[in-house]
């Protein structure tokens, strides 16, 4: 709300303090109008402003009410995978969850990248490509016949907002069961 003035208010002294319960405060702005906006302050911070009104002869009003604030958060997120190991015969497919998780401030897109360290012969897809999280998508793999046996470590990431994070597993190729009998004598 506006101050009022027998010979005019002609601005504000906008002051502000850092932490939750802070007293020391420091003018930060003199804006003519009723309206400042704050820029340049850390994320997940509290504030708190108090104004005062000064007149065209140097004179100033009484401290307004002091106001508190937080910023938000920046966004960040984690990655897990669930089981953290399978395993597959040659020529079959297996599935693992990876689940993005909300650390902090509001969700984002996050983009899954095609994962790193599968085996030749062996392709895979996700049942969602991205999602806001928290939130969970399937990583299927599919070998083939020719892929190597063996134990790969297999590592995940995926992208959101700049932020790239990442989580891994153990896929194990089990060698197919030998179902061609010998031949005739």
């Amino acid at each position: 709300t506006a101050s009022t003035d027998n010979v005019g208010v002609t601005g504000y002294r906008v002051e502000r303090c850092m932490g939750p319960g802070c007293s020391s405060f420091a003018q930060i702005a003199a804006p003519t109008g009723t309206s400042y906006s704050d820029t340049g302050l850390l994320a997940g911070t509290s504030y708190s402003y108090r104004v005062r009104a000064a007149d065209s002869a140097g004179n100033l009003s009484g401290y307004s009410n002091v106001q508190s604030a937080t910023t938000q958060s920046l966004f960040d997120f984690s990655l897990s995978s669930n089981p953290t190991s399978v395993s597959v015969i040659q020529g079959q497919s297996v599935a693992t969850g990876i689940s993005a998780n909300l650390i902090t401030g509001a969700p984002q897109p996050v983009t899954f990248n095609a994962p790193v360290g599968l085996p030749a012969n062996t392709t895979s897809g996700y049942s969602s490509p991205s999602c806001s999280p928290t939130c969970q998508t399937t990583l299927t793999m599919n070998t083939s016949l020719s892929t190597p046996p063996g134990t790969y470590p297999i590592s995940v990431s995926a992208t959101a907002n700049g932020l790239t994070r990442s989580t891994s597993y153990t896929l194990i190729v089990n060698q197919a069961p030998d179902t061609t009998p010998p031949s005739a004598i």
